[in-house]
């Protein structure tokens, strides 16, 4: 087989990603029994692109291509697989292996994986973890999902208030357990409670006989373990922090959240709310038809209801719509314009929530000014669509009649554009996901109600 090729062609131009051509090579390679082929060609990679050719293999191959990996796996790869595909991954590992793995990662990551693990195969792993990497990974779990102590780093580095800054250094080379991504030494009392912080590029620029406590910054941002990872997102945008100290009630440090972890929880939730306002769950092909198919499926229920009632209204109607052909032509644009108008105001109020642009005191003035765009926008388009309908049907009473619902419904989709994610999440559900089905049915019956209403009154 030809030789691999440098780490330089492996990765595409454009996006950074590997190269279709080096995935084709390692198929090959695994297609022919070549053990050495694959280990040469993902030599040097990292462990993303690593966990992209994974995800690329069939189901044969990845068990072929694990096998191979195993005597030195790098656990890395599981943080940076597909969660439903890591769940086949860690099945194809031994148990004491993965319990390997598992305390070799950072403590963040050692606490998604394991977490992730079936409850069977979680006692097992737990039983070849070392004693006190086991006390640390169980302390960890007894926090809560979201909250700042499930998600903290427990390796930092850490100076008591009577060092100098020759005695941190030193520390340096006893610590078993670093953090990767260093950058703030925190300074504690005789207590162990936070007290000050010290730039990683500032201590080291200081004479070792200095006192960190004469050099260390005091105004230190302190979070407790029970913040959820919201507020925890919004904490770190606010202040631009690289990192900050977690503690608990009696303000005990136990460990710290860095700005890197919080990119990745905010690109989490941000792709959270994109895929709630379309109804979908993982955008992964990697997981089974049936699965996807299913939980798609639930949302569309919704609207298939949410169109059942439209046709109810409309068949309320029915005697008026058989009178004037013309109706049914035009009632659609009254629930689709209210529709896309409200998804709007939908979308930006629950991007102000997400970012905690919107607070309590502001949802009046978020809804008053909502509501004043709608109506500047369904002022002008009513007025256009009436002028084209009186012209099309030579008909100004049917014209004044569809502007006037077009701009009654989305007056009130601005309001239920901003009214709905606000409820919602003060209920404490999640406003990206249900404002939508919400907003088309009020907007659709409403849409249909008000224009064959209006038409019935004025029309016959």
């Amino acid at each position: 087989m030809e030789k691999p090729p440098h780490l330089s062609s492996i990765i595409s131009d454009y996006d950074y990603s590997v190269s279709a051509d080096h995935i084709k090579l390692v198929r090959n390679a695994l297609q022919s029994n070549d053990d050495q082929m694959v280990l040469d060609l993902i030599s040097g990679l990292h462990a993303a692109d690593v966990a992209d050719i994974i995800e690329q293999l069939t189901q044969a191959q990845r068990v072929q291509f694990i096998d191979i990996l195993r005597p030195d796996f790098d656990p890395e790869i599981l943080i940076e697989l597909d969660e439903y595909l890591r769940d086949e991954i860690v099945h194809l590992l031994p148990s004491k292996e993965l319990a390997s793995a598992i305390t070799n990662l950072q403590s963040d990551d050692a606490v998604t994986v394991y977490d992730d693990l079936d409850h069977e195969l979680q006692q097992r792993v737990l039983e070849d973890i070392p004693e006190l990497d086991r006390q640390s990974l169980e302390s960890s779990l007894d926090y809560d999902d979201e909250s700042a102590g499930r998600l903290m780093l427990r390796e930092m580095v850490v100076a008591l208030d009577t060092w100098t800054v020759g005695q941190v250094i030193d520390s340096f080379k006893n610590s078993e357990e670093f953090p990767e991504d260093l950058s703030q030494v925190f300074i504690v009392d005789a207590k162990h409670c936070p007290i000050g912080s010290l730039p990683l590029s500032r201590l080291l620029q200081l004479p070792r006989t200095t006192k960190v406590v004469d050099v260390m910054e005091g105004d230190l941002k302190i979070v407790p373990v029970s913040m959820n990872r919201e507020d925890l997102a919004f904490y770190f945008q606010q202040y631009t922090l690289p990192a900050v100290p977690v503690v608990e009630a009696n303000n005990h440090l136990v460990g710290m959240v860095t700005a890197s972890q919080m990119i990745s929880i905010i690109q989490e939730e941000t792709e959270k709310d994109l895929l709630g306002l379309g109804r979908v769950s993982e955008p992964t092909f990697t997981r089974p038809v049936i699965e996807l198919s299913l939980n798609r499926l639930r949302w569309l229920v919704v609207t298939l209801i949410n169109t059942l009632l439209g046709s109810t209204v409309i068949a309320h109607f029915e005697a008026s719509i058989q009178k004037a052909v013309t109706l049914a032509i035009l009632m659609p644009i009254v629930a689709s314009m209210g529709g896309n108008s409200g998804m709007q105001a939908v979308t930006v109020t629950v991007r102000a929530l997400a970012q905690r642009d919107l607070r309590k005191g502001q949802v009046l003035r978020a809804v008053s000014k909502e509501i004043g765009i709608a109506f500047i926008n369904s002022f002008i388009l009513a007025g256009l669509l009436s002028l084209i309908v009186t012209l099309w049907y030579e008909d100004a009473v049917l014209g004044l009649v569809l502007g006037g619902a077009l701009m009654f419904n989305m007056v009130w989709s601005g309001l239920a554009g901003t009214l709905f994610p606000v409820a919602l999440d003060r209920l404490g559900f999640d406003p990206a996901i249900g404002s939508g089905p919400l907003l088309t049915t009020t907007t659709d019956v409403l849409g249909f109600s008000i224009f064959l209403g209006l038409a019935t009154i004025f029309l016959f």
